[in-house]
């Protein structure tokens, strides 16, 4: 079965930007970037429309499917 994947980590990757900038930029800890990264958790909505804004891609970028 095919499931839809939040794929953070290549988007940073290809930006260059780290966990702790990305956090920075959202006002958010540290910890929650690197859980998303991990696939631990996802962000909620409103954040996940922000991490677009910062990474400046649309969230057709972020999500793959696996």
């Amino acid at each position: 079965m095919k499931k839809l994947v939040f794929d953070l980590s290549s988007a940073l990757k290809q930006r260059n930007i780290t966990q702790r900038k990305l956090a920075e930029m959202l006002k958010l800890p540290e910890q929650n970037v690197g859980q998303w990264v991990l696939g631990k958790r996802i962000p909620r909505l409103d954040t996940f429309l922000h991490i677009c804004e910062c990474l400046d891609c649309t969230p057709n970028d972020l999500i793959v499917i696996d």
